[in-house]
């Protein structure tokens, strides 16, 4: 069958999404009635003893990703190493690079 002989309930072409025709660089303006009044905000921001402190965002740990093959006697070391240290498979790769080679200086 040939694209000229299907039946038309099949040539359906997929539909936009809701929100192609919005710019995702333009950001919408905040509505809520504390940002409309200025004069709302101005004692909040006089008093910040009251106001509770900012959570500090966790830090992201900078990780690169690995992939490589390894023996299948290495994946068995590795996977009776996990299982014995209640580490994970990262965990234990990392220790052992660091033990191997991480006090050169």
């Amino acid at each position: 069958m040939t694209q000229a002989d299907r039946p038309a309930s099949l040539k359906k072409a997929p539909k936009p999404a809701a929100d192609s025709s919005v710019d995702p660089i333009v950001v919408a303006p905040d509505l809520t009635p504390a940002a409309a009044s200025p004069s709302a905000a101005a004692p909040a921001a006089a008093s910040p003893a009251t106001q509770p402190a900012p959570a500090a965002k966790p830090r992201r740990e900078v990780t690169v990703p690995l992939s490589t093959r390894v023996s299948a006697q290495v994946i068995e070391t590795l996977d009776a190493a996990v299982a014995s240290e209640g580490i994970t498979v990262r965990a234990a790769i990392e220790e052992a690079i660091i033990a191997r080679w991480g006090n050169r200086s």
